[in-house]
């Protein structure tokens, strides 16, 4: 035999071995029997040896062909084109793909192309039911080797099966996927956000702009022919019955006349005839009289009747007047109530003038009705029911209420209805008072509306603690919910920045898990000499040299209004000064002037906040109580609350002294309002100082401006003091000129004005 050249070792290590390329054929006939065979006895060992024998240089490849695979299985095997999908077995299947997603055996996308393949060949009900296999493996999603490849899969078929569903028959189905990306999402995801602070104008709630039942017009009064019938039939009547009480007594002044001239001489038996055929005649009379009797009677009676007709008309023409009026009133609330709806869905509407006179207008009509109909407790009381189970979850959502007008009324009965109504308004009021990005220059409420808002968000939650059940508790919780969102507004004008803590640079998370070597620390010495290089003070504690550092000037901090824990002289005195008001009639021992730690407390802030406490004047106070209420009632008419004495009591003066008949006639004159004599004078006299005037009125800007197109300083001047007057009313008093004259040093000019 002939031996053949020999290889060096060095040469069969620098062979390298070829390895070919796997046959498209060849791979898929044996992943697809393997894939039978290993699901059908849930056996992924199978699988696995089999991706493990099939050998190739493109890995890439091999990954593509059990794709292919893994959807023609589906669709061959599982889904039948006429027999329905068993979910239980393609929920199976998909966690098959997921486990061999994660061997590595496949791309990572396989698992949602299967459930899209799934989910584009079943129908909603079979949908709603696997849906629940993407909620489960929300944090495989979320893994590393899964969350970028398939995000915007998974993304398209949610947005898909929110174009099949109705948001009106499927709201739990909507839901569910919402949440399902916002799970899945990150907070920061663009695609998630509303950045630019688009409203959905979609969203339109049509309801009818005519009433149901409209007013019969009324029928013109035929009637009146009728009337004047039955007014002659009255007239004749009445002349009937005189013409016959006349006619009887003159037969009864002839009968008389013809007796008297009979004489007595006559027989016995002429007399009885006479008599016979006078009671003859008179029965005659009487039953004639009687038939004129019935006669009237039933005339009256058929009046009577007519009568009785004419106030049944006129009831039923005003019982169909009122029931026109209360559907005119009903279907008025009713347009404006939903009209409402389309501010609630674009808000920006109401920074149009027009349309914020509209929305002001159906808010307070349709609160307004909201406090007068109110809810009886007793009503919506609930009984107590168990601990809820799946059984027994009553569901009481409804995604869009119904805008009949028959349901207005039972609607508005609802607690619930009434909760969804007052969240809507506090919503849009937040929204109006809060800085958004994306609002323009132009959309800026004035004081007046700011005020306007204020005003009715109270009446809101007073609402929202009068509708049972709960209402203070309900109330608390709308509160917490309108600050969270304020929370996230401010987010969201930041750029929506992510929450997630990024690593610094050069920074490796397994060094940082790995536990360091203990640092020698710094002596004090030289923390105290870097510290001082720095600005700072050291004390050795930390939370000391944390607080005597906050800010550089302690003594500048000190003086900040934060620190500032005084309270105002009304807030004090508030309760003291009704306490000696007389109409309240309090006890002389009940009363907060007659205690010693009060009386000290009240005199140290009267000596901070009041201009009364250093008089001028030499008498000594005899008692701090009669100190103090000569003192609060100088503060009570400051506050606007003046005491009015009894008759009998006597007033004290500043020096505790009682005051004469003249002084108190002073007192009052200077309490009284400016007159327009004054006014004048007080112009001329302080013309060349009505800019330094001006700082003391508290004029509005607009007004001042208005009072400077004056002819000269005294006009102006006269301008100036007739706003002040308009403005302030009854408080416009001589005392008040003299306090801002004096604070600017012109007292001597008004002398002997007042």
């Amino acid at each position: 035999m002939t031996e053949g050249p020999a290889v060096e070792k060095g040469e069969e290590q620098d062979a390298v071995v070829e390895v070919p390329v796997l046959k498209f054929s060849v791979a898929h006939k044996k992943f697809s029997e393997s894939l039978k065979t290993s699901f059908e006895a849930n056996r992924f060992e199978d699988l696995e040896k089999t991706s493990l024998q099939l050998v190739t240089s493109d890995k890439d490849n091999k990954k593509l062909i059990l794709d292919q695979c893994f959807r023609e299985y589906l669709i061959l095997q599982l889904v039948g084109v006429n027999v329905e999908t068993d979910l239980d077995l393609a929920r199976r299947f998909v966690m098959f793909a997921i486990q061999a997603a994660k061997k590595e055996l496949c791309n990572p996308t396989t698992p949602i192309q299967v459930l899209a393949d799934i989910f584009d060949m079943t129908p909603l009900s079979a949908c709603e039911v696997l849906f629940k296999t993407i909620e489960i493996e929300v944090s495989t999603w979320r893994s590393k080797e899964f969350f970028t490849p398939i995000r915007n899969s998974l993304l398209r078929i949610c947005n898909d099966l929110l174009r099949r569903l109705s948001r009106t028959q499927n709201t739990v189905f909507c839901g569910r996927i919402l949440l399902f990306l916002a799970k899945f999402f990150p907070f920061s995801e663009r695609s998630g956000l509303n950045v630019i602070s688009e409203f959905n104008l979609d969203n339109v709630t049509s309801f009818s702009k005519v009433p149901l039942f409209k007013p019969e017009p009324e029928k013109k009064s035929e009637d009146k022919p009728e009337e004047l019938e039955v007014s002659e039939e009255k007239e004749l009547v009445v002349s009937e019955e005189k013409e016959e009480k006349e006619k009887e007594e003159k037969e009864e002044e002839k009968a008389e006349k013809e007796n008297g001239k009979e004489d007595n001489g006559k027989e016995e038996g002429e007399e009885e005839e006479k008599e016979e055929k006078g009671e003859k005649e008179k029965e005659s009379k009487k039953e004639k009289k009687d038939d004129k009797k019935d006669d009237s009677e039933a005339m009256e009676i058929e009046l009577v009747v007519e009568e009785e007709e004419k106030l049944e008309v006129e009831q039923k023409v005003e019982a169909e007047e009122c029931k026109a009026e209360r559907i005119d009133r009903e279907f008025k609330l009713y347009s404006k109530f939903w009209a409402l709806q389309n501010f609630f869905r674009s808000p920006t509407l109401c920074y149009q003038k027009e349309q914020w006179d509209t929305f002001c207008s159906q808010t307070s009509d349709i609160l307004g009705t909201f406090s007068k109909r109110k809810l009886d407790n007793h009503k919506n009381k609930r009984a107590e029911v168990p601990r809820e189970t799946e059984n027994t979850i009553i569901d009481q959502y409804f995604a869009k209420y119904l805008t009949n007008q028959n349901l207005l009324g039972l609607q508005i009965n609802d607690s619930n209805f009434r909760r969804y109504v007052y969240i809507q308004l506090l919503i849009v009021f937040q929204y109006f008072q809060t800085g958004v990005k994306s609002k323009t220059e132009a959309q800026v409420l004035t004081t007046e509306q700011t005020k306007w808002i204020d005003e009715h968000r109270k009446k809101v939650f007073k609402l929202i603690e009068e509708t049972p059940p709960n209402g203070k508790h309900f109330s608390i919780s709308v509160k917490a919910v309108l600050k969270r969102e304020l929370i996230w507004n401010s987010w969201k004008n930041e750029g929506c920045p992510s929450f997630l803590i990024k690593p610094k640079e050069g920074e490796n998370k397994e060094e940082k898990a790995e536990p360091r070597a203990r640092k020698r620390k710094m002596p004090l010495g030289e923390q105290m000499k870097r510290e001082a290089k720095a600005g700072k003070i050291n004390l050795g504690n930390k939370g000391l040299t944390k607080l005597w550092n906050l800010n550089p000037d302690n003594l500048e901090s000190c003086k900040e209004a934060e620190r500032n824990f005084l309270p105002s002289l009304e807030a004090y005195f508030e309760d003291a000064i009704m306490e000696i008001d007389p109409k309240n009639k309090v006890d002389e021992e009940y009363k907060r002037v007659n205690k010693g730690e009060w009386g000290w407390r009240a005199l140290r802030l009267m000596s901070r906040r009041s201009q009364h406490f250093f008089l001028v004047g030499n008498s000594q106070i005899s008692k701090l109580p009669e100190y103090l209420t000569m003192m609060m009632g100088k503060m009570a008419q400051e506050f606007g609350k003046p005491i009015q004495a009894e008759s009998s009591d006597v007033e004290m003066n500043e020096n505790g002294d009682a005051e004469n008949g003249e002084e108190e006639e002073d007192d009052e004159s200077g309490r009284a309002k400016l007159t327009d004599d004054q006014i004048a004078t007080l112009a001329v006299r302080l013309a060349e100082h009505w800019k330094a005037l001006v700082s003391k009125l508290g004029l509005s800007p607009e007004t001042v401006e208005s009072c400077k197109e004056g002819d000269s300083d005294e006009a102006i001047c006269l301008l100036l003091l007739n706003a002040y007057v308009e403005q302030e009313g009854e408080g416009a008093t001589p005392d008040e000129i003299r306090y801002m004259t004096a604070r600017l040093k012109l007292d001597d000019l008004i002398a002997g004005v007042f």
